[in-house]
């Protein structure tokens, strides 16, 4: 899947070829959440406290981050010093039913700065359909 922000905010399903395109806010209130669920840790921007800097890790800089609520989460971030830009995420946190240790990974690969105008046009040939249409599929699979 793909959203896209243009002329419009676009999402596309590239397994069934349909795509849905905002209008009068229709996605605001009728959209698939799971895009949003998954990103928003990574790019959210949390509170933090203090950042230790671990080093270099080829041209990523690490940093092991204190979060401001005094949890005992976990959290590293790394950050390609040639864009500026944070790729990776790390979070770990107690899981207090089972004792153990849970780990997400969040990560930007292949990233480019620089790409080419027809990423931002809509596939030939996908059909155009509502946002009740587009997320129902997504809300079965739940």
């Amino acid at each position: 899947m793909t959203q896209m922000r243009t002329d419009k905010f676009y999402s596309i399903d590239h397994s069934q070829k349909i795509f849905a395109a905002d209008s009068d806010n229709a996605y605001s209130s009728t959209s698939p959440d799971f895009f949003g669920d998954m990103t928003d840790n990574f790019f959210e921007g949390k509170e933090y406290r203090e950042f230790e800097d671990l080093g270099r890790e080829g041209n990523l800089r690490k940093f092991r981050i204190r979060m401001e609520n005094g949890t005992q989460n976990a959290v590293t971030v790394f950050i390609d010093e040639t864009t500026g830009i944070m790729v990776r995420q790390e979070f770990t946190r107690p899981d207090t039913e089972s004792g153990t240790q849970i780990s997400y990974i969040y990560e930007i690969k292949d990233l480019r700065t620089e790409v080419d105008d027809s990423v931002f046009v809509l596939p030939t040939g996908y059909r155009k359909v509502t946002w009740d249409e587009y997320s129902s599929p997504i809300k079965k699979n739940r």
